[in-house]
């Protein structure tokens, strides 16, 4: 059982997006972390529901909508490139937080070679 690569990540802006996606391209495994400022706004934004009384974590999974979700909270705009690139290969997709980390899992390619 082959494991993919993981590709790790500190955020630094849209300049990160380019190395993210060229490692989802070689099909490695995407952890992306993002400054701790940017938990509070993530989770006001992804679980907006959550009594103050449920605990302080997000866990969250999904597809490329739950990283154009993230895009729209201020200085993550540039994940809306990513999500497009993961929208179109069907990745899993994860954040989990109070320090914040997205996962970006590629599904296997069933493809043969061309």
């Amino acid at each position: 059982m082959d494991k993919a690569p993981i590709e790790r990540l500190l955020w630094e802006g849209s300049a990160t997006i380019e190395t993210a996606l060229a490692a989802l391209h070689r099909q490695a495994v995407v952890e992306l972390e993002l400054p701790e400022s940017y938990h509070h706004a993530l989770r006001a934004h992804l679980q907006p529901e959550a009594a103050p009384g449920q605990g302080n974590g997000i866990s969250v999974s999904n597809g490329a909508e739950l990283i154009a979700r993230m895009a729209e909270v201020r200085g993550l705009e540039g994940l809306h490139a990513l999500a497009k690139a993961v929208d179109e290969t069907a990745a899993e997709v994860s954040i989990e937080s109070p320090m914040p980390r997205l996962r970006i899992r590629p599904r296997k390619s069933t493809a043969g070679p061309p």
